[in-house]
């Protein structure tokens, strides 16, 4: 619910690629719909994301973080 509020209404799109990876399928948001996230199902080394957006921070809230 938080997640969606913070995405405009819109239900945010979850990393689910043809092949299931344990791990990141679903856990994940859409790698092409938001690169670089910190809910990215893959990061480069040295990527930091010191800001996660309102979306993100709302489905963490949703999984039962204390935001």
């Amino acid at each position: 619910t938080n997640g969606v509020l913070g995405n405009g209404g819109v239900q945010p799109e979850l990393f689910t690629p043809i092949a299931f990876e344990d791990g990141s399928s679903v856990s994940h948001l859409d790698e092409v719909r938001f690169p670089k996230e910190l809910m990215s199902p893959y990061l480069d080394s040295g990527d930091v994301d010191h800001s996660p957006s309102r979306m993100e921070l709302g489905m963490l809230a949703d999984m039962g973080w204390k935001i």
